[in-house]
């Protein structure tokens, strides 16, 4: 089920300029907390989620770096730890490396901290929204449009 209210438009931008990085980091930081705001997450399980609701399908090569990143400012917080760590020694068959995986699997959540800045976040993109939707050359014609056939 998913947990965006309306279609999400997926634009398909080529990230090439550091303004686009930034925008783009900015848009993921808003995406994270918006579903850490509703549950708790693997960096997995958001991966799945970026993909299901916001159509970003991003890698767990900028998944995970990101989310230590909002771990450092503050604005999230893991819980649990990892239990196989790189070169370590455990029973190698598939169920009990699955059990363990999900039984030890970091999960993220969202911190007051973090639920202050989703919030000036959200109130940010509003105002985005409204300077565009009042700006917007479509809104100019359609203005003039219904003008002239008022006259």
């Amino acid at each position: 089920m998913s947990i965006v209210a309306e279609p999400i438009v997926q634009l398909k931008i080529p990230v090439t300029t550091s303004k686009d990085k930034h925008i783009f980091r900015k848009l993921l930081d808003f995406e994270i907390l918006f579903l850490l705001g509703h549950s708790p997450h693997s960096g997995y399980s958001l991966r799945k989620a970026l993909q299901r609701e916001f159509g970003n399908n991003v890698s767990f090569g900028t998944v995970y770096p990101h989310l230590q990143s909002l771990e450092n400012r503050g604005l999230i917080a893991a819980t649990g730890q990892q239990s196989m760590k790189c070169g370590q020694r455990v029973d190698e068959s598939p169920a009990t490396r699955k059990n363990d995986a999900a039984r030890d699997r970091r999960r993220f959540v969202l911190t007051p901290k973090g639920a202050a800045e989703y919030t000036d976040m959200e109130n940010e993109l509003f105002l985005v929204a409204e300077f565009v939707r009042e700006n917007s050359p479509m809104r100019k014609i359609a203005t003039l449009t219904l003008h002239a056939e008022v006259q």
